[in-house]
């Protein structure tokens, strides 16, 4: 019953226009991650240059703002 709800629910905010990245963060596998990864700086530069553009899922985002933060101090 409670997939069943979760199903319903996902697919009905599809259907009010929210985008499928977002609408996946109601089903039960969109728990908190730790990342870890190890770049350099031309590579962490471009990285951030994609990830900070308007376009980016706001969740990663926000995630590529802490980053530029972080590196700016």
């Amino acid at each position: 019953m409670f997939m069943a709800d979760v199903s319903h629910n996902y697919n009905e905010l599809i259907e009010l226009g929210v985008a499928p990245e977002d609408a996946r963060y109601i089903l039960p596998n969109a728990v908190a991650t730790n990342i870890t990864m190890t770049v350099n700086a031309r590579e962490l530069i471009e990285m951030c240059k994609l990830r900070v553009c308007t376009t980016a899922q706001w969740k990663i985002r926000k995630m590529f703002e802490m980053v530029v933060a972080c590196v700016k101090n």
